[in-house]
């Protein structure tokens, strides 16, 4: 996948983004409500295993300083036609809009390409900052899972203005 925004470039990681991913998934404050930070290797084991060989989460490259700012989880949730959004993105880059432009971009992917028909984002209650962007998605609580998080999710009868 490839698919680029005014500002971003959504696209597939390579082994030359670790050390970017690695800038964000070791920081205290970005990983609070995600899990422990990361160590080099386990980064680079995320990025191997979930990034590269199975596709299951994108690096989010921001065109005007050349860097991966984060990462997108898009991955299939309960079936083919209900995917999972997330993101995980450098504490340096929040409050600038990156979340909400690659997030919209992402959906109407989901939506228009791979013809899901739902998408789910699922977050902890406290996450007031996660919870605030799946609203400005457009997408609507649905309830609490399995696992404990609350969820939110959009159909594919809405597209998102980009």
């Amino acid at each position: 996948m490839y698919l680029e925004t005014n500002r971003l470039i959504i696209r597939l990681f390579n082994i030359n983004d670790i050390k970017d991913a690695f800038e964000y998934l070791s920081d205290k404050i970005v990983m609070e409500y995600i899990e422990p930070v990361m160590p080099y290797n386990k980064v680079e084991n995320l990025i191997n295993e979930q990034g590269i060989k199975n596709n299951n989460i994108y690096a989010i490259y921001l065109k005007d300083v050349n860097k991966v700012i984060r990462h997108l989880i898009f991955k299939e949730y309960i079936n083919k036609n209900v995917y999972e959004i997330g993101w995980i993105i450098n504490k340096d880059y929040w409050n600038k809009g990156y979340a909400t432009e690659a997030s919209k971009c992402i959906i109407n992917y989901g939506f228009e390409t791979l013809k899901v028909l739902k998408i789910v984002g699922e977050t902890e209650e406290k996450n007031i900052k996660s919870i605030k962007l799946l609203e400005k998605l457009g997408m609507q609580y649905s309830g609490k899972n399995k696992d404990g998080l609350i969820e939110y999710e959009i159909k594919n009868n809405i597209l998102i203005k980009v």
